[in-house]
């Protein structure tokens, strides 16, 4: 059976008799719902039908036997980002146990796309990720960037809450879309029926989303109690940023910088041509830690040290005044920079630094 002590999830409230801590809870919900602080899914208390007890614990099982490697292996992919995910759910007062819902939605693979064109480790569709800040274009898809899209996703977990005012109508919307909830609950509110998420009629994968994602918490708050050993996750992700130009090809870039296209890629996934958007500005792409000093060193050596700078590869066309005129530089810095004589040596390189 599932242990209480260790749920912390948010179901809604059953039955029509109502005791005063039940009172209580629901002033608590209305509260959270109109200004939500930090708080985590153990501050509504639990009240749930037998049906959604017996499905939650079929969910346990499976977990426990052929699902258990898919478990394990999500969590390994999901600790590269487990901690700035938190952050990210804390500064808003979410629920934190919610940095785990990629591990159903995706299994933390940054490129995962379902059949619906549902995008990235948090899984948005385009709509939806347009209206919370992830453009697409046809050199990038924010959808794919892991903390862009999980900033979205918090905010749109934010607003399902605020909206339905229960934890399982709200990450059932996520899965199924709010327009789903709302005519599930009209359509229960004309039978007379209850209007929380076990009574609704819902999708079958809706059904078993959140089930599927509580089985999975309950678990990794405890795995001892359901006979795991405690978890193992990747390091942390770290990095820095490393300021190239427009157009930028992201292999030949890892060629001259020394790193594998696959970790360029791999930090940068909303790149989804493998070059830098064209454009008029500099471009912030993550890099590993230290990089971009060693870039530093390698190209310019000791000359200089800038706060602002910009690596860019060096075409046929370009000349040290065009580049000066582009980036608002200085062209006698960038001579000194890169260690050239003249600007006719300028076709001698394939990366320049250019000051900022």
């Amino acid at each position: 059976m599932i242990t209480f002590a260790v749920f912390s999830f948010v179901l809604s409230m059953v039955g029509e008799v109502k005791t005063p801590r039940m009172l209580e809870d629901e002033a608590r919900r209305k509260k959270l719902a109109s200004d939500p602080g930090p708080y985590s899914l153990s501050e509504i208390h639990v009240r749930m039908p037998t049906e959604g007890i017996e499905r939650i614990e079929a969910y346990i099982r499976l977990f426990q036997t052929e699902g258990r490697r898919r478990l394990r292996d999500g969590l390994d992919r999901g600790g590269r980002y487990l901690e700035r995910y938190r952050r990210i759910f804390r500064k808003k007062g979410l629920p934190e146990e919610l940095v785990y819902l990629p591990l159903i939605e995706s299994g933390y693979v940054l490129t995962a796309v379902s059949p619906a064109q549902a995008a990235g480790i948090w899984q948005f569709i385009e709509e939806t990720g347009r209206r919370y800040n992830l453009k697409r274009s046809a050199w990038f898809d924010r959808r794919f960037d892991p903390f862009k899209s999980a900033e979205a996703a918090a905010s749109l977990l934010q607003n399902l809450y605020r909206t339905f005012n229960s934890w399982e109508l709200a990450l059932a919307a996520y899965n199924a879309g709010p327009g789903t909830i709302r005519w599930a609950i009209r359509k229960n509110r004309k039978a007379g029926k209850p209007v929380n998420f076990w009574a609704l009629e819902l999708p079958e994968e809706t059904r078993n989303y959140v089930p599927n994602f509580i089985a999975a918490v309950l678990i990794i708050k405890t795995p001892e109690a359901y006979g795991f050993k405690k978890f193992e996750f990747q390091p942390q992700l770290v990095y820095e940023y490393l300021k190239v130009s427009p157009g930028t090809d992201l292999d030949m870039l890892a060629s001259e910088i020394g790193i594998s296209t696959r970790t360029l890629k791999n930090l940068n996934p909303e790149l989804i041509q493998g070059v830098v958007p064209p454009g008029e500005e500099p471009y912030s792409l993550r890099v590993p830690q230290g990089l971009p000093r060693i870039v530093m060193t390698r190209l310019a050596g000791r000359r200089a040290k800038y706060r602002d700078w910009l690596v860019h590869p060096v075409a046929f066309h370009d000349t040290v005044e065009e580049l000066a005129s582009r980036f608002r530089a200085n062209p006698s810095m960038i001579l000194k920079t890169n260690g050239l004589e003249t600007a006719e040596e300028l076709f001698m390189r394939n990366l320049v630094i250019i000051p900022l």
